[in-house]
């Protein structure tokens, strides 16, 4: 006859095992209906050096903070093979803050942005209404790189995969339209899953870089950590954080004429972002 011990030992072996195959398959459906809340900053740290004639003058340190709140509803109106094809975005609210570093959030200067009170639809490659300014088309595109955080194959505990951080960025960066270099890569890794108010949580954790040589002469190198934690009973993402420090973001700035006006250096300026999701 077995003893207590064995008959414990034995259960948390079966336990073990069936946890080891518990699968992260992320996936949505025709109908399924979100509402996204999010909450991004940054704090850039600008030394501006101005040039005159090709000659270094006056050197200024400025420090800017600024804020972007916003509520979304997402659609999902088509899918393929669990990924979303279509969807209608809509904005009961966007607004944008700014100000000195070291001004608290009610002293920040607010207002509304475009896309408040708008509604729009993404269907492959086209958008409605059809004259949506590119910068908002950006924007929209910011489903599609979260799905792009995701595996498109079944992972197991401590798998890790790595995405182009330009599939990052569009979340990051709203409505980004210059991708971030070959080598800029985020490392993704499913480090834990564990239950949390009755549901099965997936923790996802990001790590990386992200870089950008941009058309207006800057070079940017974002270094960026993060977790992702995602329902796997409900089939939707909680929430997801991600943070950075500029380890290299310097660039220079043209007059009227597009002539070098001056330089910027603003290394150690840092961004956060915060995003909640829920069922609607």
């Amino acid at each position: 006859m077995r003893t207590a011990p064995f008959v414990i030992a034995a259960t948390l072996i079966a336990a073990s095992a069936s946890f080891a195959q518990e699968k992260f398959e992320p996936a949505v459906k025709k109908g399924d209906k979100w509402v996204v809340r999010s909450e991004s900053s940054l704090v850039l740290n600008l030394q501006v050096t101005d040039l005159e004639g090709g000659i270094d003058g006056e050197v200024r340190d400025r420090h800017i903070k600024a804020k972007r709140t916003e509520v979304r509803e997402l659609e999902f109106i088509d899918e393929e093979k669990g990924l979303p094809t279509a969807w209608k975005v809509s904005f009961p609210e966007s607004k944008t803050r700014q100000g000195a570093a070291t001004a608290t959030d009610a002293e920040l200067e607010a207002r509304s942005t475009d896309v408040e009170g708008k509604q729009y639809e993404v269907h492959g490659t086209d958008v409605i209404p059809e004259d949506t300014p590119d910068e908002i088309k950006g924007m929209l595109r910011e489903t599609e790189g979260f799905w792009a955080l995701l595996p498109r194959d079944g992972k197991n505990l401590n798998d890790s995969w790595k995405i182009p951080a330009s599939k990052l960025a569009r979340i990051v960066v709203r409505g980004a339209d210059e991708d971030p270099s070959a080598d800029s890569e985020v490392r993704v890794t499913l480090s834990e899953i564990t239950n949390q108010d009755g549901s099965r949580i997936a923790i996802l954790t990001l790590a990386g870089t992200l870089k950008v040589e941009s058309k207006q002469d800057f070079q940017i190198e974002f270094e960026l950590s993060g977790t992702l934690r995602y329902d796997l009973q409900a089939q939707r993402p909680v929430s997801l954080e991600v943070k950075g420090e500029a380890r290299n973001y310097t660039g220079t700035i043209r007059d009227d004429r597009g002539l070098p006006s001056g330089r910027v250096n603003a290394k150690g300026s840092t961004f956060q972002l915060d995003v909640f999701y829920s069922a609607k």
